[in-house]
């Protein structure tokens, strides 16, 4: 990135870095999200059971479990489909497969389809140069006259400009050909603001909006309806993240893309597009899994399957040979496929399966057990043994655990905590690595009180410019919607009381933001002269470090974090970096 570009983000590091005060964004950029509000399915995936496509209901239960014992993934849902037909819908914790996720980079692969749809049209070229495209002068036209097309869409522009830009600038088309250019064409470098030009190619050609033209050509033949997509702060469609979308209508995209470019008979694009698409283009870094890269799409490393991918463990996985195709969204602590849930997928799905098996009546009914106690399950909050089985939540269901419960829940009514008037903090219940991909920044926490009704425990959780009031659900999940100013998000919220080593009493509450990969989890200690909150999010400390080294084109992995903290001891730096992920905050009683 240039000079100027990157003191802005020093500048936002460090802001985030200072827990004493809320956090300023570098520019005023809001997302725009509207509200989610379930609607009808079109076109929706007909049912059937896994043996009939061919899958024991066993084998698939079993992935469930391995999925579900891995403490290191937290798992959102997993939809899996053979031939076209829906044979298992999982989600787990508070998580809903009805409402919309967030994508990230997964609909970076949708973008792909938009450009072969452009050469399908004889719109475009894949070789033409980007000078030639938006008419440059200057000296841009010396410095990017090589890059082309193909270059974006193969992830080789050799741009220095990236995601940073998202949250530091506002002109993001001046910027890319404003930046600095090294070797196109030479080497593979993940950057999503390649994908952001391919949309305003699509613009600079056709006039409309990357949206405008997938609708009549993608989106209304697929019967999907219900979606968002953010556009930049100069109207163009991000393109390369910011796609809200049901995980069913992003199967059928990538059904479409399994199937050769064809939906239910209809060609949308062309099967060579689908072939280049998804045939590797460029070899990976190791460092990023286990997939090699194609056009703005993974391809396994072996050639036998094809990857939408998006960081946190946002995944359509499809393998064309034996017409498999598995969706995922999770809250994992990666930015690309570095997590065990790639290796369990290819262990158990890149197998060859025949066309259908006998009927196992038990199994089915094994297999719809295990997904209803994954989904739903109050507190989806650490064990005492986690197992693989211990893992699956049992309700409270005796009268003296209702009866415990209850007196918690009654020793909390009333009760009210401040922060001092004197003092700052950037305390909220959005997570923060969510704060900045949304550039929606807490004000600080202020105050904090409990209330009983009936047998719920209510909490009012006072932020500097507004107060959020939600149900704790210690059964199942009580269901809210926060509003954060710019914008309003589904949130399922899931408590358990314990004690820490100290014998003092603790209420954990995880704040499961539906609509993302992104948890907030608060512990709330009652000590004897008031309350001290430990905050923690998922995905966490674990990537941020990764995610900040990305941001400086890895060219020295803690060169920001450096920079901003003043120290090159790894110790120090892992210190700071928990104290900004994982903040402390005391609130005297009133």
């Amino acid at each position: 990135m240039d000079l100027h570009t990157y003191q802005k983000l020093l500048t936002l590091v460090r802001r985030m870095m200072d827990g004493d005060k809320p956090i300023e964004p570098i520019v005023a950029i809001a997302s725009g999200k509207p509200d989610f509000r379930p609607s009808a399915m079109r076109q929706k995936f007909a049912s059937a059971s896994a043996e009939s496509c061919g899958i024991p209901s066993a084998h698939i239960e079993n992935f469930l479990h391995d999925l579900d014992a891995d403490r290191n993934l937290d798992m959102h849902g997993v939809s899996i489909y053979r031939h076209g037909r829906r044979i298992c819908d999982a989600a787990f914790g508070a998580y809903d497969r009805g409402v919309w996720h967030i994508t990230y980079s997964e609909c970076k692969s949708i973008t792909a389809l938009a450009i072969g749809m452009m050469v399908d049209e004889g719109l475009l070229d894949i070789h033409e140069r980007l000078i030639d495209i938006f008419e440059r002068t200057g000296l841009s036209k010396l410095t990017h006259a090589a890059i082309t097309v193909e270059h974006l869409l193969t992830m080789r522009s050799g741009v220095a400009m990236n995601e940073s830009a998202a949250v530091t600038e506002t002109e993001w088309v001046r910027c890319f050909f404003e930046s600095t250019v090294k070797n196109p064409g030479s080497e593979f470098h993940y950057n999503s603001m390649n994908t952001y030009m391919l949309s305003a190619v699509v613009t600079q050609k056709t006039g409309q909006s990357l949206v405008e033209y997938l609708h009549p050509r993608l989106f209304e033949p697929l019967g999907i309806t219900n979606y968002y997509w953010e556009a930049s702060p100069e109207g163009i469609t991000k393109a390369g993240w910011g796609l809200y979308i049901l995980p069913e209508d992003l199967a059928k995209i990538g059904q479409l893309v399994l199937d050769g470019g064809a939906w239910r008979g209809h060609q949308l694009v062309s099967r060579e597009w689908i072939a280049q698409m998804t045939a590797k283009q460029v070899e990976t870094p190791s460092h990023t899994g286990r997939f090699d890269y194609g056009y703005q799409t993974w391809v396994g490393n072996k050639g036998d399957s094809f990857l939408f991918n998006g960081m946190f463990g946002q995944n359509v996985i499809g393998y064309p040979g034996t017409g498999l195709l598995i969706v995922s969204n999770a809250g994992n602590n990666e930015l690309f496929q570095q997590s065990r849930f790639y290796e369990l997928v290819e262990d158990y799905f890149s197998r060859p399966f025949g066309a259908s098996l006998p009927e196992d009546w038990a199994a089915q009914d094994s297999l719809r057990r295990t997904c209803e106690m994954l989904g739903r399950r109050a507190a989806y909050l650490e064990q005492p043994t986690p197992s693989r089985w211990r893992r699956l939540f049992h309700p409270i269901s005796t009268r003296r655990e209702q009866e415990q419960l209850r007196e918690r829940i009654e020793e909390l009514d009333g009760r009210r905590f401040i922060f001092p008037a004197d003092k700052k903090n950037s305390l909220g219940l959005m997570p923060g690595f969510m704060q900045v991909i949304q550039n929606n920044y807490s004000r600080g926490l202020r105050a904090l009180s409990f209330a009983a009704q009936g047998d719920e425990l209510w909490c009012d959780f006072g932020e500097e410019d507004r107060v959020h009031s939600f149900a704790i659900g210690f059964d199942l999940p009580a269901y809210t919607v926060l509003d954060f100013g710019q914008e309003r998000h589904c949130v399922g919220v899931t408590g358990a009381f314990s004690q820490n080593e100290d014998n003092v009493p603790v209420l954990k509450v995880r704040f499961s933001f539906l609509e993302t990969a992104h948890a907030r989890t608060v512990k709330f200690f009652f000590e004897e002269d008031g309350l001290r909150l430990k905050f923690d999010e998922a995905p966490g400390v674990g990537v941020l470090h990764t995610a900040v080294s990305t941001a400086t084109e890895g060219d020295n992995p803690s060169r920001l974090l450096q920079t901003v903290l003043k120290s090159k001891s790894s110790d120090v730096i892992a210190y700071l970096l928990r104290r900004t992920m994982q903040p402390e905050i005391f609130l005297p009683e009133k």
